[in-house]
């Protein structure tokens, strides 16, 4: 094995250990998360470069291994763009368009440096099925649990 194999090798074992201590894939051993890295990418931005674009197509579902980013939305009726939430290391975003595609409704901004692990959905469904599964099921609780706190937040304004 070469010297860059075997930097990408320890690489990805880094990247397994960081995940490992994310709730996100809590139910997932050593062997899942490295097969979930032979799917998808991971990818480097800096701050204040777009990881999403808003109104752009994008079927991608991303997860943040390191840093923080902003996701800002920009009126439909116009008016001045405004950031409605933080995200941290080991929080997802994107799931939306892993299952629906099209456009995206908000922008993602990288405050800090960041690394996100970037998954498409044709990356999904080539996943073995456990690990699709396993996928899906923490994609969907990611989901529910968005949807439950927006709509906490709902009722604080009623």
């Amino acid at each position: 094995m070469t010297d860059q194999n075997n930097s990408a090798a320890e690489q990805k074992e880094k990247w397994v250990d960081l995940l490992q201590t994310m709730d996100f894939f809590k139910t997932f051993d050593r062997g899942d998360l490295r097969e979930l890295f032979s799917f998808g990418q991971v990818r480097r931005f800096r701050a204040k470069e777009y990881i999403i674009k808003g109104d752009v197509l994008d079927s991608s579902f991303y997860f943040l291994l390191h840093g923080r980013a902003d996701v800002i939305l920009k009126p439909k009726t116009g008016g001045d763009a405004q950031k409605i939430a933080v995200l941290q290391d080991g929080e997802c975003f994107g799931e939306v368009a892993i299952w629906l595609g099209g456009s995206r409704s908000a922008s993602v901004m990288a405050t800090t440096d960041c690394s996100v692990y970037e998954l498409n959905k044709d990356e999904l469904e080539r996943m073995a099925i456990p690990l699709q599964c396993k996928m899906v099921k923490r994609i969907a609780y990611s989901m529910a649990a968005k949807i439950h706190e927006n709509n906490q937040q709902l009722v604080r304004f009623m």
